[in-house]
């Protein structure tokens, strides 16, 4: 098995940095960092489970302090209609 290398590890930490920083803005929702940090994490890291971990670790990182979503809000089903 590889050890990561110091780049990699800079990579990582860089990439999460800047997707919790980009969370915090207003500017538009956090969709748009969020996904091209996992689309240039898929591309730059050879192992799948580093490329899936940062922008989950960004996302984990970032709702300590912004707040998590209620279980019953996300499992409430908006009527039609209204």
């Amino acid at each position: 098995m590889n050890k990561p290398s110091i780049s990699q590890i800079s990579v990582f930490v860089f990439l999460v940095a800047l997707a919790s920083g980009s969370r915090f803005i207003n500017i538009a929702p956090n969709f748009q960092a969020v996904a091209a940090i996992a689309l240039f994490a898929g591309w730059y890291f050879s192992r799948g489970a580093v490329a899936v971990a940062a922008p989950l670790a960004a996302m984990l990182l970032t709702d300590a302090f912004i707040g998590g979503y209620d279980w019953k809000l996300m499992a409430a089903r908006r009527r039609r209609g209204s």
